[in-house]
């Protein structure tokens, strides 16, 4: 891949299981990002407030990896999580939708589709405040509950089925 983009500028974790699928993310980023292998792993990263993408690897690539991706959002509501898949399906990309992801793309993974999710995280990670740190002795905030409003200004639009489905 050729340097026309400076990866180093951007937080990046990728995680995965799969050396293989490792060690072609890594050339697509030119070896420059870090790996994890596990989401306890890339939890540790994102906690020290200097990632801004997580690229998922293909053995995530279901409705329980996808879930559990999810706990990663709980750290910061502006982290970029893109899942990396074999195959697209309707079922992964509903799950994805229902997961918060950022993206999904097909593997393998190309310079072309990282710059155009790099591009995305980029202008995001621009308009992100700078995060604090957390105070040592503040008590973890549990998360309870996630709502979700679904509205549209006429009827008819399906509104009603998005909401209960």
């Amino acid at each position: 891949m050729t340097t026309e983009h400076d990866w180093d500028q951007y937080g990046i974790v990728i995680v995965d299981d799969d050396d293989e699928f490792l060690d072609e993310a890594k050339r697509a980023f030119d070896g420059r990002v870090p790996t994890a292998r596990t989401l306890a792993d890339a939890h540790r990263s994102v906690e020290s407030g200097e990632v801004s993408l997580v690229l998922l690897g293909p053995s995530h690539a279901h409705e329980a990896g996808i879930k559990a991706a999810t706990i990663l959002q709980d750290l910061d509501s502006d982290l970029a999580l893109v899942l990396v898949a074999g195959t697209v399906t309707a079922p992964l990309l509903k799950a994805a939708l229902r997961g918060g992801l950022t993206d999904v793309i097909e593997a393998p993974v190309t310079p072309a589709k990282l710059a155009d999710i790099l591009s995305d995280v980029g202008a995001k990670a621009e308009r992100r405040p700078a995060v604090a740190a957390a105070e040592p002795y503040a008590a973890p905030v549990a998360r309870e509950g996630r709502i979700i409003t679904v509205m549209s200004a006429k009827g008819g639009s399906g509104k009603t089925v998005m909401a209960t489905n």
